[in-house]
This record gives structure tokens, C-alpha cells and sequence, in this order.
């Protein structure tokens, strides 16, 4: 089994955790994980491409055990773009590939259009780009996350009687999980203390985003991608993200049977993880 080492370092004003699989003189792949997820998310991936690759998961702001933003900050996708290139910087990785899940799939997005020198290859599991919004929508999206930041600033976390209700709740999330899945998560998710358990992630991350890019905004952060990329989709949610597949004509779009949590999931783990080996050893430089 390949050993898993846990990091902190800070950039952008934000104490960042995260984990780091294989040696660290091997090209270095960033682990990019989904909305209230957490580094551990790809702790069945990694240890697999930890055996060519030197992998490091992060726990991105408000989620897992980084800290949160102050409280005049949101969580856009643009802010955890460039903390993913400052964290790289930061760890010595002027060059990396990204993995990316979900939410950060279209974050892996957004730092290989904006960094394209720095980034030799990306894949994305189960996502591309978030559902565009449109000018006219703007003010309307605006005056959403206004509200949520005012209801949700100093909001405590849900409190769970236990462990287990905690999990089970985690289970029971829009796109669910197994319990061996959301076990993992729990792992390095959950915090508690005599009153008990909760999920680290900041509560603001459940409220709207104060932008969210419109069409043709999300079609040019694709087309700007300059590395070879994979996107590794579940069968079931292909049609969702058909819209996007001829922004870029030398992504590569694959179909896998599974859950939205493809990376993480049986059956559908192993095979991903053995089709990103193959693609991130003939993309690598």
C-alpha cells in the first residue's frame, strides 16, 4: 500500500490541508475534489497513481481540514482556480497534471485555460462546466448570494447525535453515496466535541455563487485549454453535459458506467483509475 502523508501550507491568506501520495521527485498530478467533499475523496485513486506519479490531494478552501475564507469572501470557482495555481507554486510544482471531480472538474478547467503553461495534462470525472447563466440573470444571481452570505455568515454547522446520523445524513446528499464511500469522507470530514458530530465544510459554501458564467464565458474557459484532456462522464448523466463537448475538439470524452462519484465507487473506481494511468502516461512531456 502506498503511504499517504498529510501537509498544511498556506497561500492567499488560507491555511491549506492536503494529502500526498508517492515520491515526491515524480511529475506531480493535483487531486481536485467536488463540492463538500474532501481530500479523501480520492483515496482509492491515488494510492493506484501513486505508483508512477507523485499525487497531492487538496482540500480546498472551506472543505475538509483547510480553513475557510474571511467573511468578506465567497466561494467562487475563479478564487479556488488561482489557490490551486498559488498552492502548486507554494509546494514547488511549477508543472503539474490535474484531476478534477464535479465542482472540481470545472475549477481543473478554469487553471488549465488561465495557466496553460503550467498544466501538461487534465482529466475531469463526471463534469465539465456548471450550467451557464445568462446577462440577464445576473442581477437576480447577485442579489441570491447577497442573501445567502447575510443568512449564512456565523450559521453553525448541523450538529449530529453521532457519528453514524452524520454519515447517514451524508448519504442521503443530492447525488448519494455508498456507506464504504461516505465512510472515507467522514474520515477526514467529520469534527466533533461533547455537544456532537459535524461536516467542516463552511456552511457559505451552500449558498449561490455571486457569478456564475454565462454560455459563451464557459465555452471560452474550454477552448482554452492548450494540454491534452480526458473527461471520464457517467453513462446516465452523458446527455447533461452534451452541450459542451465541441468547445475544445481535442478533448476526448469517455462514457463509464457508475455513479457521480466515479472515482470513488465500486465497480466503477478501478476502471478509472487504470484509464487515467494510461492517458497521463502518454500525455506526459
Amino acid at each position: 500500500m502506498v503511504p499517504c502523508r498529510e501537509g498544511r501550507i498556506r497561500a492567499r491568506g488560507v491555511a491549506f490541508a492536503y494529502q500526498r501520495w508517492g515520491e515526491a521527485n515524480r511529475p506531480p498530478v493535483i487531486a481536485l475534489h467536488g463540492w463538500l467533499d474532501n481530500a479523501a475523496s480520492f483515496a482509492r485513486l491515488a494510492p493506484l497513481l501513486a505508483q508512477r506519479w507523485q499525487v497531492v490531494a487538496l482540500d480546498l478552501a472551506g472543505h475538509g481540514r483547510s480553513g475557510w475564507r474571511s467573511a468578506d469572501a465567497a466561494y467562487n470557482i475563479w478564487q479556488d482556480a488561482g489557490d490551486v495555481a498559488a498552492v502548486a507554486r507554494a509546494l514547488g510544482c511549477e508543472r503539474f497534471a490535474l484531476v478534477g471531480h464535479s465542482r472540481g472538474a470545472t475549477v481543473a478547467v478554469l487553471t488549465a485555460a488561465t495557466f496553460p503553461e503550467r498544466v501538461w495534462a487534465l482529466v475531469l470525472i463526471d463534469a465539465l462546466m456548471p450550467d451557464p447563466v445568462e446577462a440577464p440573470e445576473a442581477p437576480l444571481q447577485l442579489r441570491r448570494a447577497f442573501d445567502d452570505h447575510h443568512r449564512l455568515l456565523g450559521a453553525a454547522p448541523q450538529l449530529y447525535p453521532d457519528r453514524d446520523a452524520a454519515v447517514a445524513a451524508r448519504r442521503r446528499g443530492r447525488l448519494g453515496l455508498s456507506l464504504e464511500a461516505a465512510e472515507l469522507l467522514a474520515e477526514r470530514g467529520l469534527a466533533h466535541s461533547a455537544r456532537g458530530f459535524w461536516w467542516r465544510a463552511d456552511p457559505r459554501l451552500k449558498g449561490a455563487s455571486e457569478v456564475k458564467l454565462a454560455e459563451a464565458q464557459a465555452r471560452a474557459f474550454l477552448a482554452g485549454v492548450r494540454c491534452p484532456a480526458l473527461a471520464l462522464l457517467a453513462a446516465d448523466h452523458l446527455e447533461h453535459h452534451r452541450r459542451w463537448f465541441d468547445a475544445n475538439s481535442a478533448l476526448r470524452v469517455e462514457a463509464v458506467t457508475g455513479p457521480h462519484h466515479l472515482h470513488l465507487e465500486e465497480p466503477s473506481w478501478r476502471q478509472v483509475g487504470e484509464r487515467i494511468a494510461q492517458f497521463l502516461a502518454a500525455a506526459l512531456p
